[in-house]
């Protein structure tokens, strides 16, 4: 290539952002060019390990969470709880056996992989155990119009591939009564949980779990994994502070009604409005004169003795109460 050529060719890489001037670019500007080509021509390498590490962080969310959910509302840690075993999830106790499936995204075929695995767990159970399982997907979005009952053997095994329906009906037939469940934030519901269950610093305690459980995965022993998941639960009961709420009444709609029958007690912290005088709310108290409730059957009585009510309690307005009293009367 000819060196007019050549310059040419790095003239284009900088204006394009391919790579910057050699003359100009620092030892940095050349990583970071270098990670930006990486990444534009190779992003299955680039993005793949990011990706697992993300898929995990979401698995280990919705399993802590599942996991302080039975832990808190028990007061005690689960019979069995495991996690990256049987399925993503595994949750048990004396009776039931809850497994579950996370995905970040689910779509048609990630739903029919999902089938897939519970159709093969149940071809390796008794049909007592069969019976105590229960399979669930738990994703942060969607496809619209996914359903268990939707997803056609075909998708489920490949075309033409052997399964026995029999089997197929009781695996679909063991999917929970939510089978789908879409959680847009595992870490807040995470959150949530432990707020309800009454432990405090529900963030810092969700992360310190977390990292326990990451360090647990030591590629050397798998029960250390599940020791830290009973541990970190144990944590989690202990700092729990069960809630002391005083149960309160319902109030109804008569409480704030008004009171139709007159009170001697003392009334202060109102002001009284015409109508309210006018329509003798308001007595004359203790001077002897009529209580309200019986004025209402005196008549002009009434109209008088509002007069002079609002005469004493408004000196500069005593027209206005006679006009006021004489409209009513």
């Amino acid at each position: 290539m000819h060196d007019g050529a050549c310059n040419e060719a790095i003239a284009a890489g900088v204006r394009e952002g391919r790579f910057v001037s050699a003359l100009a670019a620092t030892p940095v500007d050349q990583l970071k060019g270098l990670l930006k080509d990486w990444r534009r021509q190779h992003s299955r390498r680039a993005n793949g390990g990011w990706w697992a590490l993300s898929g995990f962080s979401l698995q280990m969310t919705v399993a802590l969470e599942r996991f302080v959910r039975a832990a808190l509302s028990t007061g005690q840690t689960p019979l069995h709880a495991e996690v990256e075993t049987l399925s993503d999830v595994l949750l048990a106790d004396g009776q039931r056996v809850s497994l579950t499936q996370v995905k970040r995204s689910l779509t048609l075929t990630a739903l029919a992989s999902a089938i897939a695995e519970a159709y093969d767990i149940i071809s390796l159970c008794s049909e007592d155990l069969a019976e105590r399982l229960t399979f669930q997907v738990v994703c942060e979005r969607q496809d619209p119009g996914l359903s268990i009952a939707s997803v056609i053997p075909a998708r489920i095994f490949g075309e033409g591939e052997p399964y026995d329906p029999v089997r197929l009906a009781l695996t679909l037939n063991r999917f929970a009564e939510e089978p789908i469940v879409e959680l847009s934030s595992p870490r807040l519901a995470l959150r949530r949980t432990l707020l309800n269950g009454g432990v405090r610093k529900a963030d810092r305690v969700a992360t310190d779990a977390l990292g326990k459980i990451f360090d647990a995965f030591d590629g050397c022993n798998r029960d250390s994994v599940t020791q830290a998941l009973f541990a970190v639960m144990s944590d989690i009961l202990t700092a729990a502070e069960p809630s002391e709420r005083r149960g309160g009444r319902l109030l109804t709609p008569d409480e704030f009604a008004p009171k139709s029958a007159p009170s001697a007690k003392l009334f202060s912290g109102y002001r009284p409005t015409v109508q309210a005088l006018v329509t003798g709310a308001f007595g004359l108290g203790r001077n002897g004169s009529t209580p309200a409730s019986k004025q209402h059957a005196t008549g002009s009585a009434v109209c008088q003795n509002t007069s002079k009510m609002m005469t004493s309690v408004f000196p500069c307005c005593g027209s206005m109460a006679g006009r006021a009293t004489g409209n009513r009367c």
